[in-house]
């Protein structure tokens, strides 16, 4: 007989909020091995974070990341919504708004509920290494755009898809060249993007990346990506998986840098490999595992391209490298001889004892 048992994903809390003045959602999942170690983790805060609103999605997606070694292991914090536009929408003057929506325009209330209440809740609970990024589409995308312009301090990375910018006519993007200005120096990222979704929703976007453009500072590290083959329906699970490869990456063991973010040469970034192999290994990992079509970031290019030995694992590799349009960097392809011999190697096992790594053929 079978035993049933509960597949339990992560905690979720009821936090009674005085700024609030109601019990809100709190959602968290916290990244494999965290129960048997003591290190800190970044926290990613998800806009729309309710159990049936986006934190299955995008625990989902860093749990991926996680698995598959491609981000760094965080923790993901899920903010329930209750009601949109009083909570993720900034205040408007349109007469039409404020009929549809008569609650709206507290974004600043719930705001602060977050940076008084919420992020303190999880500091004191986990272990936090004071790393954090916000992120949340369409209406939540604004309130992430709100965010980044009026306290920017209160995260270093945010991340905004199909940001609601045609909101009050879109007013927040003609101001975020002030907002901007007023800013610190400090290091910030923000990731933007946007699908095929009208003039509407690209107007604004259009003054706020020309804004971004003229004022932002030298510290702000932003990019803005169009999706035409995207709609506002479709969007989010691609956007979120290159967001969070975006601002949770990991770096090459030699030492580089990426959104801001900058390692010791020598440091070990690939929990299973050695740091003098890890780049080589990790995308072999990937060739032998997944497929024979592995993008290289541009950053790490320079040591993969060290790391290829021909007549060893893949037979003429300097030839086999090609361009991709659609990523920033490189990637590597093989065929004929190789492609036999990747066949083969797969059924070698990992080998154990450190940090392991793929053998060296």
């Amino acid at each position: 007989m079978a035993v049933e048992t509960p597949v339990v994903i992560g905690q979720s809390y009821a936090l009674p909020s005085a700024v609030m003045n109601q019990t809100r959602e709190i959602n968290v999942w916290l990244p494999p091995g965290y129960a048997k170690g003591s290190q800190t983790y970044p926290v990613l805060y998800v806009l729309d974070g309710g159990q049936d609103q986006d934190f299955h999605h995008i625990s989902g997606i860093a749990q991926l990341g996680t698995i598959v070694g491609t981000t760094r292991d965080v923790i993901v914090v899920g903010v329930a919504s209750m009601d949109r536009r009083n909570e993720l929408a900034l205040p408007t003057d349109d007469a039409e708004l404020i009929a549809r929506y008569p609650t709206q325009g507290q974004s600043d209330r719930f705001r602060r509920f977050i940076a008084e209440e919420a992020m303190p809740f999880i500091d004191v609970r986990y272990r936090t290494s004071g790393e954090t990024a916000l992120m949340g589409e369409s209406l939540a995308g604004l309130f992430v755009v709100e965010t980044f312009l009026k306290e920017p301090q209160m995260f270093d990375a945010y991340v905004a898809v199909s940001p609601s910018l045609w909101w009050d006519g879109g007013q927040l993007a003609r101001q975020s060249g002030a907002h901007l200005r007023d800013h610190s120096n400090d290091p910030r990222t923000l990731i933007l993007t946007l699908g095929d979704e009208g003039e509407m929703m690209q107007a604004p976007m259009d003054v706020l990346t020309a804004n971004l453009r003229d004022h932002a500072l030298p510290g702000v590290k932003w990019d803005f990506t169009p999706r035409p083959a995207e709609s506002h329906a479709t969007i989010y699970h691609g956007a979120a998986l290159d967001g969070i490869d975006a601002v949770l990456a990991r770096v090459e063991a030699a030492g580089g840098q990426i959104v801001g973010k900058t390692v010791p040469p020598g440091t070990s970034v690939f929990g299973w490999v050695t740091p003098a192999q890890g780049l080589f290994q990790y995308y072999r990992f990937w060739l032998l595992s997944f497929g024979l079509y592995v993008p290289v970031p541009a950053p790490l290019a320079p040591s993969f391209l060290r790391g290829l030995r021909p007549g060893k694992v893949f037979s003429g590799a300097p030839s086999s490298l090609i361009s991709s349009e659609d990523f920033p960097g490189l990637a590597l392809r093989v065929d004929g001889p190789a492609r036999a011999q990747l066949r083969k190697l797969r059924q070698q096992p990992k080998t154990t004892g450190g940090e392991g790594s793929w053998p060296v053929t």
